[in-house]
């Protein structure tokens, strides 16, 4: 059996927890997707602490990890399926270190387009 015993209470890890609670909370996905969001970040953790065990933050994760993922996801996963997994660790890493100022931000600005 899997686990991320390794990756628990990295940087990593607290990005997924912070990108996570922005889907559920910023952008208001339902609950059913942000679990799904959440194995497919705990499969990309497994991942890393297998293939890249020395990778702790986001930032180090570059195209070449990416690439290896997703030739990994092909051999086992639909090719819809390896895309959304892709998508989710992109928009989780996209912002890099500025991610919880930057979803804050949206999610400021999102609040003061409804009040209007």
């Amino acid at each position: 059996m899997n686990n991320i015993n390794c990756i628990l209470g990295t940087k990593i890890d607290q990005q997924r927890e912070d990108y996570l609670q922005y889907c559920l909370c910023t952008k208001r996905l339902s609950q059913n997707s942000v679990s799904a969001y959440d194995i497919d970040l705990n499969q990309f953790l497994i991942f890393l602490e297998q293939e890249y065990p020395e990778i702790t933050a986001g930032e180090q994760v570059l195209k070449p990890v990416l690439q290896d993922y997703l030739l990994d996801l092909n051999e086992k996963y639909a090719v819809s399926s390896a895309k959304r997994k892709i998508a989710v660790i992109g928009d989780m890493l996209e912002l890099g270190s500025y991610s919880a100022e930057a979803h804050a931000s949206v999610g400021r600005k999102a609040a003061e387009n409804h009040e209007r």
